[in-house]
């Protein structure tokens, strides 16, 4: 019995998921602007206006990750930058089957930059997959030619399970750039093999609660007196009395 409330514990303290991490930031010239979701700065760097943006947009199915910079080609030492990077625990379940079967995250990676002095990267990662980018390229882990050399993980059709996400996004520019520095990260959806059939999966996706830290707290702490009431029942009584 004392070995069950030990593994029961042992899970809890296992279970908890890693807290959601979310940040955003937007310099321009004399002006820093840091945000959760988004920030900017300037007159609109989408735009094709000097300034600066940043933002991480989660939908029910996906995840984009995203920054801009734009100077203002005034050939001085200004620098205008965006930074957006977004991390959390997340609840995968694929549905519409039966069995199990292989999969892989199918995350878009996308950089931009224009001659001149600016930049662009960005990176994902979900589980097993990673796709990192920066300047003028992209790759996306589901439909390029190294389809296969991404890993893939085991799934049952069905049965929740946690993965780890991870994406970010930086983009720079200075004042001799003929466009903007932009970076973009996407999960758009996933792959799965099926005994060799490969297409896209069904999916439910959502990000892990975590509980606060006094529930936490309370919970191992009503544990260990679990733990602590189980030994003593089971204390052995001295033989003659």
């Amino acid at each position: 019995m004392l070995r069950f409330y030990c593994l029961l514990l042992l899970a809890c303290l296992c279970g908890y998921a890693a807290p959601i991490s979310v940040s955003t930031t937007a310099n321009c010239p004399g002006t820093s602007v840091t945000g959760t979701w988004s920030a900017g700065c300037g007159a609109g760097a989408e735009l094709g206006n000097a300034g600066a943006q940043a933002s991480v947009v989660l939908t029910a199915d996906k995840i984009r990750v995203f920054a801009v910079a734009m100077g203002d080609n005034s050939y001085s030492s200004k620098m205008w930058s965006a930074q957006a990077g977004f991390s959390a625990d997340y609840l995968l379940t694929f549905t519409g089957g039966t069995g199990s079967g292989m999969f892989k995250a199918c995350i878009y990676a996308w950089a931009d930059h224009y001659p001149g002095d600016d930049s662009g990267s960005s990176s994902g990662s979900f589980g097993l997959v990673h796709a990192a980018i920066s300047n003028k390229l992209w790759e996306d882990s589901c439909y390029s030619s190294d389809l296969f050399n991404h890993s893939w993980a085991p799934f049952t059709f069905g049965v929740p399970q946690v993965v780890h996400a991870a994406f970010g996004a930086s983009a720079y520019s200075g004042t001799r750039s003929a466009g903007p520095g932009m970076g973009d990260v996407l999960l758009t959806g996933f792959l799965i093999d099926l005994d060799g059939t490969i297409s896209p999966g069904t999916y439910s996706l959502s990000l892990v609660d975590v509980p606060e830290p006094a529930s936490a707290t309370a919970v191992l702490a009503g544990l260990t007196v679990i733990a602590a009431f189980g030994v003593a029942k089971r204390k052995p009584t001295p033989r003659g009395r």
